[in-house]
């Protein structure tokens, strides 16, 4: 059976959120939500699994440093429970602010040509969402670690500027995709 888990590693955010040091993922726990509703919907299960107790500031869930944390450690568990039996993939969701940026998502992968990575990048051009299509040569360490261990990994960004509607419809995309 395929699981897909939905990581949030930046999902825990201050009342007053400051945008311009982006210690959070303003929208990210909504897209990991609206895809969680969308995966399950054509048949897909799904776990989701949010960091809702550090911040980015204190530090930053998606580096090698974060390997010894609670939220990372918990994440091994999950992924290694699952995995005999099951084909496990890592969606790891997150959000940019969108400032002058003129896409609804990006792609990122640090493992330069990497087939479902860009398989998803033409599902989207397909479907008319504007993206960034797969940018590489970024340090995302939840990546590394699921590579490591032989799980497939996508970091998928939202633009923090799309309104429910775009999401819902990005979201759908990413779900047919996945299957």
């Amino acid at each position: 059976m395929k699981i897909v888990i939905l990581t949030v590693p930046h999902g825990k955010c201050l009342p007053e959120y400051d945008a311009k040091n982006h210690w959070c993922d303003l929208i990210a726990e909504e897209a990991a939500r609206d895809l969680q509703v969308s995966l399950e919907d054509i048949g897909i299960e799904t776990k989701l699994y949010i960091n809702d107790k550090v911040l980015r500031k204190e530090i930053d869930m998606n580096r090698k440093k974060s390997r010894d944390r609670v939220y990372r450690k918990n994440l091994r568990k999950l992924v290694n429970s699952l995995r005999d039996e099951n084909e496990v993939y890592v969606l790891d969701i997150h959000s940019f602010p969108g400032r002058k940026r003129l896409v609804d998502v990006y792609i990122l992968d640090d493992k330069p040509k990497v087939d479902y990575a860009q398989a998803l990048a033409d599902e989207f051009d397909n479907a008319g969402i504007v993206n960034g299509g797969v940018l590489n040569g970024i340090n995302n360490d939840i990546q590394d670690e699921m590579k490591e261990i032989g799980v497939k990994s996508t970091l998928i960004e939202f633009s923090e500027k799309l309104n429910n509607k775009k999401l819902k419809e990005i979201t759908k995309v990413i779900a047919k995709w996945d299957k």
